[in-house]
């Protein structure tokens, strides 16, 4: 086997985690070409740890077999969160590709109510709390999901255990790990919850997005107050114009100070 192979297997095989974060930088049929090379079991490792919109750019350029392989091995919360964001009539063209009781398990992950907390769910970006600020700061430049004012800690298994504030992440010491300055008391709210019963939650005070994750305590996702009361459909009162007023400042302040904060970082 070629030397830099070998190397590279270790590499995959000692740190998936950043390996997944490596690939969701790279073109989609990059990373398609790069898949076909690996065993499947570590192949559905790296994909579970991508964020899944960029996880499905690239699965859906495998070809059949090898997706219908994916899809028949791989968990079904981990597939489902891929299909998720894939249109529905390839979607279900897909799932009629592998056996009905995998196809099955995976329509149920698939199933939010319409009025349920998890059909809000945008990506956002992940991290382990064993990672050091320096490369949580270099995953955080490379990242292109909505949500900037946070960062979310959750274990190889996609297990939620805190956050890490951006402002935070910024001042701490490169060499500090994120365990030292994550927050493990943040709220979050379950995805099977409805809608309605999160409008008014005391959290929107404190946060612009809430993690949102499933029966077993795993990241799904973050939902923002905007996208809250865009589905209700009215603003509840003035303290929800208070959060709103909020929310606004601190995005601005993001706009005008977090780009330069990066761009400085980087030249350390």
């Amino acid at each position: 086997m070629d030397p830099n192979q070998i190397i590279l297997n270790d590499f995959i095989t000692r740190h998936p985690f950043a390996t997944a974060k490596a690939l969701e930088v790279l073109g989609p049929n990059e990373v398609g070409e790069f898949l076909l090379e690996l065993p499947l079991q570590k192949g559905l490792n790296i994909l579970s740890l991508m964020n899944p919109e960029s996880a499905s750019k690239c699965f859906v350029l495998l070809p059949t077999k090898q997706r219908a392989e994916y899809l028949e091995k791989g968990k079904p919360s981990v597939m489902a969160a891929i299909l998720k964001t894939i249109d529905g009539p390839l979607q279900n063209d897909l799932l009629k590709t592998i056996s009905p009781h995998t196809a099955a398990m995976i329509r149920r992950e698939l199933e939010f109510r319409p009025d349920t907390v998890g059909l809000l769910a945008e990506p956002a970006m992940t991290v382990l709390k064993e990672m050091t600020v320096n490369d949580a700061t270099d995953i955080f430049k490379k990242s292109r999901t909505a949500v900037v004012s946070e960062l979310y800690v959750v274990d190889l298994d996609g297990i939620f255990q805190g956050l890490v504030e951006t402002a935070q992440l910024l001042m701490s010491d490169k060499s500090d790990t994120l365990e030292g300055i994550m927050v493990t008391t943040c709220p979050r709210f379950s995805a099977d919850q409805p809608i309605s019963s999160v409008l008014e939650d005391e959290a929107w005070l404190h946060y612009r997005h809430i993690p949102i994750v499933d029966r077993a305590d795993k990241f799904i996702g973050a939902i923002s107050y905007r996208s809250v009361m865009a589905i209700a459909g009215k603003t509840k009162n003035r303290a929800n114009d208070a959060i709103n007023e909020s929310a606004s400042a601190l995005g601005e302040l993001y706009r005008i100070g977090l780009t330069g904060l990066l761009q400085s970082t980087g030249k350390e």
